[in-house]
Protein backbone atom coordinates (compact mmCIF):
# COMPACT_ATOMS: atom_id res chain seq x y z
CA UNK A 1 0.00 0.00 0.00
CA UNK A 2 1.07 3.43 -0.79
CA UNK A 3 1.72 5.95 2.09
CA UNK A 4 -0.42 8.85 0.97
CA UNK A 5 0.94 12.74 1.83
CA UNK A 6 4.21 11.62 2.65
CA UNK A 7 6.38 12.85 0.15
CA UNK A 8 7.27 11.65 -3.66
CA UNK A 9 9.84 10.16 -5.32
CA UNK A 10 10.48 12.11 -9.24
CA UNK A 11 12.48 12.46 -11.95
CA UNK A 12 12.88 16.41 -12.54
CA UNK A 13 13.36 17.50 -16.04
CA UNK A 14 15.89 19.75 -17.63
CA UNK A 15 16.98 21.28 -20.70
CA UNK A 16 20.45 20.23 -22.41
CA UNK A 17 22.27 22.97 -22.63
CA UNK A 18 23.52 21.36 -26.64
CA UNK A 19 20.17 20.28 -28.13
CA UNK A 20 17.63 22.24 -26.24
CA UNK A 21 15.60 19.60 -25.85
CA UNK A 22 13.73 18.91 -22.32
CA UNK A 23 15.18 15.44 -20.90
CA UNK A 24 14.70 14.00 -17.65
CA UNK A 25 17.33 13.04 -15.36
CA UNK A 26 18.14 9.29 -14.61
CA UNK A 27 18.65 9.98 -10.95
CA UNK A 28 15.76 9.65 -8.75
CA UNK A 29 14.69 12.80 -6.44
CA UNK A 30 12.74 13.10 -3.49
CA UNK A 31 10.60 15.31 -2.16
CA UNK A 32 9.09 16.29 1.72
CA UNK A 33 7.17 18.63 3.15
CA UNK A 34 8.77 20.71 6.29
CA UNK A 35 7.02 23.21 8.07
CA UNK A 36 4.71 24.03 5.30
CA UNK A 37 7.86 23.59 2.57
CA UNK A 38 8.57 21.78 0.05
CA UNK A 39 12.28 20.21 0.59
CA UNK A 40 13.73 18.38 -2.29
CA UNK A 41 17.08 16.67 -2.96
CA UNK A 42 18.80 13.84 -4.89
CA UNK A 43 18.06 10.09 -3.78
CA UNK A 44 21.63 9.24 -5.43
CA UNK A 45 20.14 6.42 -7.10
CA UNK A 46 18.39 5.28 -10.08
CA UNK A 47 16.92 2.30 -8.18
CA UNK A 48 13.51 3.00 -6.80
CA UNK A 49 13.51 0.65 -4.45
CA UNK A 50 16.87 2.16 -2.87
CA UNK A 51 14.93 5.83 -3.53
CA UNK A 52 12.22 4.63 -1.69
CA UNK A 53 14.49 3.36 1.43
CA UNK A 54 16.05 7.13 1.42
CA UNK A 55 12.45 8.83 1.35
CA UNK A 56 11.64 6.13 4.05
CA UNK A 57 14.42 7.21 6.35
CA UNK A 58 14.23 10.95 6.08
CA UNK A 59 11.01 10.86 6.79
CA UNK A 60 11.50 9.15 10.14
CA UNK A 61 14.13 11.80 10.46
CA UNK A 62 11.76 14.57 9.97
CA UNK A 63 8.74 12.77 12.46
CA UNK A 64 11.63 12.20 15.48
CA UNK A 65 12.73 15.90 14.88
CA UNK A 66 16.45 14.79 13.77
CA UNK A 67 16.06 16.25 10.38
CA UNK A 68 18.35 19.17 9.46
CA UNK A 69 18.03 20.15 5.95
CA UNK A 70 21.01 20.22 3.71
CA UNK A 71 22.87 22.90 4.51
CA UNK A 72 23.06 22.18 8.23
CA UNK A 73 24.57 18.64 7.12
CA UNK A 74 27.10 20.14 5.08
CA UNK A 75 28.40 22.61 7.74
CA UNK A 76 31.71 22.16 9.28
CA UNK A 77 33.54 22.39 12.41
CA UNK A 78 35.28 25.35 10.97
CA UNK A 79 32.57 27.21 9.45
CA UNK A 80 31.12 26.68 13.24
CA UNK A 81 34.89 28.38 14.32
CA UNK A 82 34.97 30.91 11.70
CA UNK A 83 30.98 32.40 12.77
CA UNK A 84 32.20 31.88 16.06
CA UNK A 85 35.24 33.98 16.08
CA UNK A 86 33.68 36.88 13.84
CA UNK A 87 31.18 37.21 16.26
CA UNK A 88 33.30 37.68 18.68
CA UNK A 89 34.99 40.23 16.84
CA UNK A 90 32.15 42.14 15.57
CA UNK A 91 30.43 42.63 19.25
CA UNK A 92 34.24 43.33 20.98
CA UNK A 93 34.48 40.80 23.07
CA UNK A 94 37.03 40.58 25.48
CA UNK A 95 37.18 36.93 25.95
CA UNK A 96 37.97 36.31 21.96
CA UNK A 97 41.69 35.25 22.99
CA UNK A 98 39.90 32.47 25.15
CA UNK A 99 37.69 31.56 22.28
CA UNK A 100 40.45 31.33 20.36
CA UNK A 101 42.37 28.63 22.26
CA UNK A 102 39.05 26.95 22.72
CA UNK A 103 38.56 26.42 19.50
CA UNK A 104 42.27 25.38 18.84
CA UNK A 105 41.87 22.78 21.28
CA UNK A 106 38.53 21.43 20.04
CA UNK A 107 40.05 21.66 16.83
CA UNK A 108 42.27 18.69 17.29
CA UNK A 109 39.18 16.27 17.77
CA UNK A 110 37.45 17.65 15.37
CA UNK A 111 39.39 19.56 12.61
CA UNK A 112 37.76 17.72 9.56
CA UNK A 113 34.31 17.28 11.15
CA UNK A 114 30.59 18.03 9.71
CA UNK A 115 29.06 19.51 12.99
CA UNK A 116 26.20 16.93 12.41
CA UNK A 117 29.00 14.42 13.00
CA UNK A 118 30.17 16.17 16.72
CA UNK A 119 28.15 14.06 19.51
CA UNK A 120 28.19 14.16 22.86
CA UNK A 121 30.50 10.55 22.88
CA UNK A 122 32.87 12.36 20.75
CA UNK A 123 33.05 15.62 23.03
CA UNK A 124 33.29 13.41 26.00
CA UNK A 125 36.17 11.61 24.30
CA UNK A 126 34.95 7.80 24.51
CA UNK A 127 34.62 7.68 20.54
CA UNK A 128 38.03 9.87 19.48
CA UNK A 129 40.83 6.79 18.75
CA UNK A 130 43.80 7.33 20.49
CA UNK A 131 42.32 9.68 23.29
CA UNK A 132 44.03 10.11 26.51
CA UNK A 133 41.52 11.31 29.54
CA UNK A 134 42.39 15.09 30.85
CA UNK A 135 43.08 15.55 34.36
CA UNK A 136 39.46 18.32 34.16
CA UNK A 137 36.94 18.39 31.47
CA UNK A 138 35.60 21.71 32.26
CA UNK A 139 37.63 23.84 30.11
CA UNK A 140 36.72 21.65 26.75
CA UNK A 141 33.27 21.60 27.62
CA UNK A 142 33.18 25.48 27.81
CA UNK A 143 34.59 25.54 24.70
CA UNK A 144 32.02 22.92 23.24
CA UNK A 145 29.24 25.26 25.00
CA UNK A 146 30.30 28.08 23.04
CA UNK A 147 30.86 26.11 19.95
CA UNK A 148 27.17 24.89 20.18
CA UNK A 149 25.46 28.04 21.29
CA UNK A 150 26.98 28.83 17.50
CA UNK A 151 25.03 26.35 15.86
CA UNK A 152 21.98 27.76 17.69
CA UNK A 153 21.97 31.10 16.55
CA UNK A 154 23.50 30.05 12.92
CA UNK A 155 20.49 28.10 12.34
CA UNK A 156 17.40 29.52 14.37
CA UNK A 157 14.82 31.38 12.71
CA UNK A 158 15.36 34.98 11.83
CA UNK A 159 12.77 37.36 11.97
Amino acid sequence: MKDRGLGRLFRPTYRDKKTGKKKRSRVLWIELWHHGNPVRFSSRTTNPKQAERVRKQRLAELVTGQFLGSAAERLTFEQLATTLLDDYRINGRKSIRRAEAAIKRLGEGFALSRAVEITADRVSGTSRPGSRPRRSRRPFRRSWRRLTGCLRWRFEPRS
